[in-house]
């Protein structure tokens, strides 16, 4: 998507184009991720933030055994709510809500996902996610390590179509790792 920004140019502002891929969050709140919750549910949120600025739209999904969505015609306030909230249950990545999220999008997204990797359903996740970056989707793994979980993490990171970035200490490195790699797909 092709969207009109205005930017400082010598003697005052001027419309630039640029793109502003919309962004999809996909935050992992299940019980193994409550030692490092509160920086993944940050840096969940300056995602949304950061593509929101950038003029991007966002739509964020808190899950675990269940999950929480706000889509993208939500306000910002919804979606930190949604992201606030950590269900603490078992990890089940709900494939469902988020292809009916992108398909609600309808161009290429940028998907970010925060989690340990401890997924019950990895088997059927991982087509699917495959599937996306075949289709154009830009998919980012921001794997935090708590729980070991060496199979599943080790079929993510084998995902030709997930760009894959450990966090060994999320309270350190998370929420600039992040930023940093939304920031690098609004540069023209």
């Amino acid at each position: 998507t092709v969207k009109w920004r205005e930017q400082l140019m010598g003697f005052g502002q001027g419309p630039v184009s640029g793109c502003a891929p919309s962004v999809l969050v996909l935050l992992d709140s299940s019980r193994s991720m409550a030692d490092s919750y509160d920086e993944a549910s940050t840096a969940a949120y300056i995602a949304c933030l950061s593509a929101a600025w950038a003029g991007g739209e966002t739509a964020c999904i808190s899950f675990s055994t269940n999950h929480l969505v706000a889509d993208w015609s939500q306000d910002s306030e919804s979606k930190e709510r949604v992201l606030a909230t950590h269900l603490g249950g078992l990890t089940i990545m709900p494939i469902p809500a988020v292809l009916e999220l992108l398909e609600k999008a309808g161009t290429p997204c940028y998907v970010v996902i925060i989690t340990d990797g401890g997924w019950q359903n990895i088997k059927e996740a991982v087509p699917e996610l495959r599937r996306l970056g075949i289709e154009g989707h830009s998919l980012a793994v921001f794997h935090l390590k708590g729980w070991e979980y060496p199979d599943e993490v080790g079929v993510l990171h084998a995902n030709p179509y997930l760009g894959f970035y450990e966090v060994e200490s999320p309270e350190r490195d998370l929420q600039g790792l992040v930023l940093t790699q939304l920031m690098g797909k609004y540069e023209r």
